[in-house]
């Protein structure tokens, strides 16, 4: 190994210490301090050279030999890392550590020599995995978002960047709830913190996030987890797909659907209301050629011994068809929004008794009794009198088509405070559930369902409300099947300044009953 064990001697080092410095599994080097070298342990003849006869270790080593010097002048060591190949032509990362010792008025250079070739490749390796991670997650299409535990975020991919216009060092350190829509922000928050406490992740959820240009821009949290090390959590990672295009297709095909059932439904009511029209016109036409096959015959008796039968017929068509056609009318009206109100000072509770007392006899002859009650005596308010009377007549109408024999039907005034109330409500046979909320609509049959043994356009309660929404009121509708329904209308409490209230003792309300009521005859 040509190493000089004399000199050793010489130089006082023990036997103990000598058989360290051999058998060391570092390079260790002793070299004075010009550098050359003195003694090498067998590490350095196993991975470095085979001989060191006359060789310098700043030669050996391409060390820059002032710079090292000079350093361990002042600090007495140094370390440093360096690449080298073997003697086999093998790559070799080595950290270094110099320093100096005296012995004897004497300055030595002492090199250990620690082989890192296997820590160096691990963190290249770590090195490339995280590069190659990074280039994967900045691949994704999808917003990746990484935050501590307490919603900061420490990671972005080039997605999200991409996708909200900021520069990521924009939004690293900041809270992720800053960008939340207002809407989604207290759920955002619940959610995540069910996530820190294991008690559900944030998948298939839809939130808002906001981007560079003020807006807001859908986003499904389609995955969610915990980022744990040594089993401790220390953030989150969340994974989320930008869906502003899915919701807003969503939205078009939705409004197409609804378009679509609003043309279906359209076209069943022009069936339907040309079936109405027809049923009458055919009544009233085979009247005609009646009466007229008896004027052609001259039989004037025959002609006047029915009139009495066939007028009653012709007069209760001829109701239906003006049924029909006001309501068509005003449907029209409403669709141009030419709908107007023709509002005066009017005794509500007046108007309303006056219409049920002229429906009496005709309720008694389908044996429903009819009860009204008022808890006020007087009640003077701005309405329109005509469309409240088509209102309350459409909906005694209603009540009579779904009431059972021996019904009854109730009709209620009260005030509360700034409005008046209204309720009809019969014990019938209700209306289901599910179609509550289509009493009103337009073109809706609700007794299609049901046994229906009347006819109807299915425009009638949709006219209603918009008579109520004329007067700036509301309509709402319970029911339960079995056991009746409740038609809740409220009135706006106000008066028009210089008008007196109508006074209408002597208003007759039978045509109008007729007209409303003019289906439900057998």
């Amino acid at each position: 190994m040509n190493i000089n064990e004399s000199e050793v001697s010489i130089l006082g080092y023990g036997n103990v210490f000598y058989k360290m410095f051999v058998n060391s599994p570092n390079i260790v080097l002793l070299a004075d301090e010009d550098g050359k070298l003195i003694l090498a342990n067998r590490m350095f003849y196993r991975i470095v050279k085979d001989e060191i006869v006359d060789k310098n270790i700043f030669d050996i080593f391409n060390f820059n030999k002032d710079e090292i010097t000079t350093h361990l002048k002042k600090n007495e060591e140094l370390f440093i890392e360096k690449f080298i190949y073997n003697k086999y032509g093998k790559e070799l990362w080595l950290k270094i550590h110099f320093y100096l010792v005296k012995h004897k008025e004497r300055r030595f250079l002492t090199a250990i020599l620690n082989d890192i070739t296997d820590i160096v490749e691990m963190t290249r390796r770590i090195d490339d995995d995280e590069m190659m991670l990074s280039n994967i997650l900045n691949g994704v299409e999808d917003f990746i978002c990484m935050t501590d535990l307490g919603g900061t975020i420490t990671y972005l991919n080039s997605s999200a960047e991409r996708i909200l216009g900021f520069k990521k060092e924009e939004m690293i350190g900041k809270k992720l709830s800053e960008y939340f829509h207002q809407d989604e922000l207290e759920e955002a928050k619940k959610e995540f913190q069910n996530l820190l406490d294991g008690k559900g992740v944030i998948d298939k959820r839809k939130f808002r996030l906001l981007n560079s240009n003020g807006e807001y821009i859908w986003f499904e949290f389609i995955h969610s987890s915990l980022i744990e090390e040594n089993n401790v959590k220390v953030g989150t990672i969340l994974i989320c797909r930008e869906i502003t295009e899915k919701i807003r297709m969503e939205h078009e095909n939705k409004k197409i659907a609804q378009e679509l059932e609003y043309e279906r439904l359209k076209s069943e009511f022009l069936a339907n209301v040309s079936h109405e029209l027809k049923t009458p016109l055919n009544v009233i036409y085979g009247i005609v050629q009646l009466m007229e096959m008896f004027k052609n015959k001259n039989e004037t008796t025959e002609f006047v011994n029915n009139f009495d039968k066939f007028f009653p017929i012709l007069k209760q068509n001829t109701y239906r068809l003006l049924r029909l056609t006001n309501n068509i009318v005003d449907l029209t009206k409403a669709d141009a929004g030419f709908l107007t109100l023709n509002a005066e000072n009017v005794d509500i509770v007046y108007l309303v008794e006056e219409i049920c007392n002229s429906t009496r006899n005709y309720l008694s002859s389908k044996n429903i009794e009819l009860i009204f009650n008022t808890e006020v005596e007087e009640k003077v308010i701005a309405c329109d009198t005509n469309k409240i009377e088509r209102v309350i007549l459409n909906l005694l109408s209603n009540a009579v088509k779904f009431s059972n024999n021996n019904g009854r039907i109730e009709v209620d005034i009260r005030e509360i405070p700034g409005k008046v109330q209204l309720t009809i409500s019969d014990n019938g046979i209700g209306i289901p559930k599910e179609m509550l909320n289509e009493v009103f609509d337009r073109f809706k049959l609700v007794d299609t369902t049901l046994t229906r043994e009347n006819e109807g356009s299915g425009i009638g309660l949709s006219l209603v409300k918009e008579f109520i929404d004329l007067h700036a009121g509301t309509i709402e509708v319970e029911s339960t099947v079995g056991l009746g329904t409740k038609f809740i209308i409220t009135l706006p409490d106000i008066t028009l300044e210089d008008e007196s209230a109508a006074s209408y003792s002597e208003k007759n309300y039978l045509e109008q009953v007729h007209v409303e009521f003019s289906d439900l005859s057998k």
